[in-house]
């Protein structure tokens, strides 16, 4: 009886990943998107892209780099 939970548990876990999987991709594809930059910093004016490859761009009026000269 063991046995039979055991193989029962261990195939609802392969289906919960596979589901979670099949998920991810969707909303992948979801959240593809043509991005247009706005401003006049650095950068392309337009690009395709997807949110999981996307990184913040530093605007030029943020100063972040720690020093007041």
């Amino acid at each position: 009886m063991r046995d039979n939970d055991d193989e029962l548990q261990k195939l609802i876990d392969e289906e919960s990943i596979q589901n979670f999987n099949e998920k991810r991709e969707e909303l992948r594809k979801k959240a593809k998107e043509s991005i247009q930059k706005i401003g006049i910093s650095e950068g392309p004016i337009n690009t395709n892209t997807s949110a999981d490859l996307m990184k913040p761009w530093i605007s030029p009026e943020d100063d972040s780099s720690g020093s007041k000269e």
